[in-house]
């Protein structure tokens, strides 16, 4: 039902049968609305250009907001219909990038072009830092978002 034809009935129903069936379907129809929002299947994710900041960090603006931003959200990209591949620093960058930021301390990442991961389709999702250094996700499509 669309808003309008929803509004006309609201509208109608409160004319004639009173304000209080009314708000009772109104809030019907709200609790309805709001519980097929939630049905729906996740967004696809896509790769977006990748702009890096100072110290060449990155993160698709579709990365989970839930207050973990490093640990790996692997349970939502399965969700999503992706799959990971992560790339690390330490073990891809040239040596004398890998010196200066483990042995020099310089946080500077961003002439690091991490590897493709075999195959087709991925695109970075995310390059941060950890504990371990910085680390870039890759992530590529798989399937469908399942609901």
């Amino acid at each position: 039902m669309n808003l309008s034809l929803s509004i006309a009935v609201l509208i109608a129903a409160m004319t004639t049968l009173g304000l209080a069936f009314g708000l009772v379907w109104l809030r019907t129809l709200s609790t309805n609305a709001t519980n097929y929002e939630a049905q729906q299947p996740p967004q696809a994710i896509t790769a977006l250009p990748v702009e890096r900041d100072q110290y060449g960090h990155w993160t698709h603006p579709a990365w989970p907001k839930d207050g973990e931003e490093n640990s790996l959200p692997k349970a939502w990209v399965a969700e999503h219909g992706l799959d990971l591949f992560i790339v690390e620093f330490e073990n891809d960058a040239p040596e004398e990038l890998a010196d200066a930021y483990f042995e020099q301390g310089n946080p500077d990442c961003s002439a690091w072009q991490p590897s493709t991961p075999p195959g087709e389709g991925w695109f970075v999702f995310s390059i941060h830092d950890t504990e371990d250094g910085p680390v870039c996700v890759w992530v590529c499509s798989v399937q469908e978002p399942q609901p």
